[in-house]
């Protein structure tokens, strides 16, 4: 994404098989082998320094803030979200996310700035969630311990 203001849209066209699975990761280059997840979908992650808008083949699925046309319209919304899919979107074949962000708040100095997404089973996502701060409880106890 460029760094300049204005409102924008990304869309990436998302391959799934019939049991609500990914065929093709858009980060997978073709040259590669495909991987698959292991679980079935149901959620979208979705994190941008934008407010923002998530289609899911034409069908608002999520926003974050207010997308404006001038930085006074635009209401900045949070940096990362999880949004249900539709079971009834989750059909076989591709299927096309549309994102459409304003960028009139975005204040860094790079001259151009990414989005991240990442098509999940929600129960999964919040699993890895949890692991990812228990190691660093565990050692803050550890270290409780320690200085007792």
């Amino acid at each position: 994404m460029p760094a300049r203001t204005g409102i924008h849209w990304v869309r990436v066209v998302i391959p799934l098989t019939d049991e609500r699975r990914i065929n093709l990761p858009q980060w997978v280059l073709p040259s590669q082998r495909a991987i698959t997840t292991q679980t079935q979908i149901d959620v979208m992650w979705f994190a941008a320094p934008y407010s923002y808008e998530v289609y899911w083949d034409g069908e608002l699925i999520g926003r974050s803030g207010v997308v404006g046309r001038t930085r006074e319209e635009e209401v900045v919304g949070l940096l990362e979200n999880v949004f249900p899919i539709p079971r009834e979107l989750l059909r076989a074949g591709k299927h096309v996310v549309a994102v459409r962000l304003s960028s009139f708040h975005y204040n860094f100095a790079a001259k151009q700035f990414g989005v991240g997404f990442i098509l999940a089973n929600f129960a999964d996502l919040r699993a890895n969630e949890t692991r990812r701060v228990a190691y660093p409880i565990a050692g803050v106890g550890g270290a409780v311990l320690v200085g007792l």
